[in-house]
């Protein structure tokens, strides 16, 4: 099976450095699973009002925003932060 290409951009991966040692721990796993299969984690949803294969993972209070693209096995990483802040 083929893995998914991670890629992170500059939002998510700010935020991703100021998070504690514990919750960057968390969402590198998260980050790991989604490489090997973007729908099969817990707590995903598909964003609702977007054109694109755009989804969400619920990470206790935290959101990671990502998009997949199948026909290049890539994921982007949108964005990652507190759920009050995500979505605007």
């Amino acid at each position: 099976m083929n893995k998914y290409k991670v890629k992170i951009r500059k939002p998510a991966a700010k935020y991703y450095q100021k998070l504690s040692p514990k919750l960057k721990e968390k969402v590198k796993e998260v980050i790991n699973q989604l490489s090997v299969n973007p729908y099969s984690i817990p707590n995903v949803k598909p964003l609702e009002g977007s054109s694109h294969d755009d989804y969400r993972i619920r990470l206790g209070s935290l959101r990671i925003l990502y998009r997949v693209h199948n026909d290049q096995l890539l994921i982007i990483i949108i964005d990652i932060g507190p759920r009050g802040d995500i979505y605007k």
